[in-house]
């Protein structure tokens, strides 16, 4: 195949280089960079970018509680959920401030 013929000449073309004016070494570096971006699509699993590695973070975070302490959590949102029913925002007291004024200090 072409493209396994370019791989192979890439070596000897840059040790013909050695030592030669520099308009000669680019001309060459940009050969071969051109034949192993050609060979990189052409024969990817050969000549291709290779993926460094999968990494895969999972984290699960588990919360241990008593059986005690889930009944007084499971209380308590029954508690609150009864509450919520029970409240009306028409029948809502004021809220008072640390003076004793429903509107606070002022």
């Amino acid at each position: 195949m072409r493209v396994e013929k370019w791989i192979d000449e890439m070596v000897p073309m840059t040790d013909k280089v050695i030592g030669q004016e520099m308009a000669i070494v680019t001309a060459t570096r940009n050969a071969v960079d051109v034949r192993k971006w050609v060979a990189s699509r052409l024969m990817p699993n050969q000549y291709g970018d290779q993926p460094s590695g999968v990494t895969i973070n999972n984290r699960t975070n588990v919360l241990v509680i008593s059986d005690e302490r889930l009944r007084q959590l499971q209380e308590t949102r029954r508690r609150m959920i009864v509450a919520g029913r029970s409240f009306s925002i028409s029948k809502r007291e004021p809220t008072y401030h640390h003076c004793g004024k429903a509107s606070g200090c002022g």
